[in-house]
């Protein structure tokens, strides 16, 4: 049986892991023999027994070799998987073990956000010249698959030549989504509410959101929040100086949140970055109207037409407030320009890099 190989830092609770399942469910789907091989020993996500995974149990050490020694461990599982049709690799570490023993193997190298802007904002001078061309070596005359057309604009603007690029969708399994939302779940929620649906980090803006949600003109509304993290202190200081606690929920960390947003009146997304937005995708599957900062870059390519009306300035909350208001007095049914984001569409795109 021929082998597909999906290689992560880890897998934990965010986008690029859960869609990095989705792909492995995708492939097994298909008739593959998939193998995960996770560079640290973190597993948060349901994964289907009959994927095969792996990990490198990864620990940051001080030996002057370290990637090295990972990189020979990665290695070594790789040559071990019979019959490899396809190496596909998401995230930071993963890449950077990747690159060293890159001559051996055939590898895609997954991006799933703006590379540039997570690496070389927050750095000035001899450290961001550094940090280029560290990120210059590390993609330079390599397969890159990026999830949207703004996350390939973004690493294309380095000074690189890849081996091919080529941006490809996120898969979502339309028909799966929609019998999940269906489930019943044990959660009281309230008669009317909006809902974001993301871990609790700095860069999904939920203060954002908050103050946003606090000038909102229907009173009777309240807010829904799906997810857990970091920041989840800082998130319940703020609610409670903005005296919103019997306003906002926070549920935590669901496994399947399709009930909570099929219901919602409105799902927002508040961040100030996305490489792509699977959550928007979701909604609008269920049929649930949008509205998105537009964060770089997924959101823009999402919100097209008419729905652009519906992105709202970056870390702006009386912007979002507008959006949020004005989607709220048009919740007319419309039909979503989704359909390239298909399961049965993406596959072929993937089939096509080795057919």
């Amino acid at each position: 049986m021929e082998s597909i190989v999906l290689i992560i830092d880890s897998l934990v609770t965010g986008g690029a892991e859960t869609t990095n399942i989705r792909l492995a469910d995708m492939f097994l789907e298909a008739g593959f023999d998939v193998h995960i091989i996770s560079i640290k020993d973190n597993k948060e996500l349901h994964i289907s027994k009959n994927i095969k995974v792996d990990t490198l149990a990864y620990k940051k050490r001080k030996k002057l070799f370290n990637h090295k020694y990972y990189s020979k461990l990665l290695e070594n599982k790789l040559n071990q998987i019979k019959n490899k049709k396809l190496i596909l690799g998401s995230l930071g570490l993963s890449h950077k073990l990747m690159n060293i023993i890159d001559k051996k193997f055939n590898f895609y190298y997954v991006l799933h956000g703006t590379t540039t802007k997570a690496k070389l904002d927050t750095k000035k001078g001899l450290s961001r010249l550094i940090k280029k061309n560290e990120l210059e070596n590390l993609y330079n005359n390599k397969n890159i698959i990026c999830v949207s057309k703004g996350v390939e604009k973004d690493i294309l603007s380095l000074n690189i030549k890849p081996k091919s690029i080529q941006t490809i969708y996120n898969p979502f399994n339309f028909t799966y989504i929609k019998e999940l939302s269906e489930k019943n779940i044990n959660i009281q929620l309230p008669e009317k509410y909006i809902v974001h649906v993301g871990r609790f980090a700095k860069v999904k803006r939920h203060d954002i959101l908050i103050q946003s949600f606090s000038l909102l003109k229907d009173k009777t509304l309240k807010l829904v929040l799906v997810g857990d993290g970091e920041e989840r202190k800082n998130i319940e200081e703020l609610i409670k100086k903005l005296g919103l606690e019997k306003k906002i929920i926070l549920l935590g960390f669901l496994e399947n949140p399709y009930p909570i947003i099929k219901k919602a009146k409105l799902l927002v997304l508040s961040s100030e970055n996305e490489g792509f937005g699977n959550v928007l995708i979701e909604a609008m599957i269920l049929n649930t109207n949008v509205v998105s900062t537009n964060a770089p870059t997924g959101p823009s390519e999402i919100l097209i037409d008419s729905l652009s009306e519906n992105l709202a300035e970056v870390n702006n909350y009386k912007d979002l407030q507008m959006k949020i208001n004005h989607a709220l007095s048009n919740m007319n049914i419309i039909n979503y320009p989704i359909s390239q984001y298909k399961e049965e569409v993406i596959q072929k795109e993937y089939f096509n890099l080795f057919e």
